[in-house]
């Protein structure tokens, strides 16, 4: 019984997942105050971002050293500036080309 749970639960949030892509590929909003995940370190954040939107990692590369955030990659969010988060931001959002 409890497995079957389990199964249903994972088709729910794969289903979840391919929605938000979807919606990810017709737009994109940058948000004045960012709501990061502060525990993770940037590097993380990107990669949690690239599994829910399609992020091209070249890109965030080359994005990463026009912002001068590669030596920051492996710091925790919360010690980011406000300014240092909306770069972040950006750098994620930027890669996608919406529709």
């Amino acid at each position: 019984m409890l497995a079957g749970i389990g199964n249903e639960l994972n088709i729910e949030v794969k289903m979840l997942v391919s929605l938000m892509q979807r919606q990810a590929r017709r737009s994109r909003e940058i948000q004045n105050t960012p709501n990061l995940y502060g525990k993770l370190k940037a590097i993380e954040y990107m990669h949690f971002m690239a599994q829910l939107y399609p992020v091209a990692n070249e890109r965030i590369a080359i994005l990463l050293d026009m912002f001068e955030l590669t030596s920051k990659v492996g710091t925790y969010l919360d010690g980011f500036s406000h300014l240092m988060q909306q770069k972040v931001v950006i750098i994620v959002a930027f890669p996608v080309k919406p529709k």
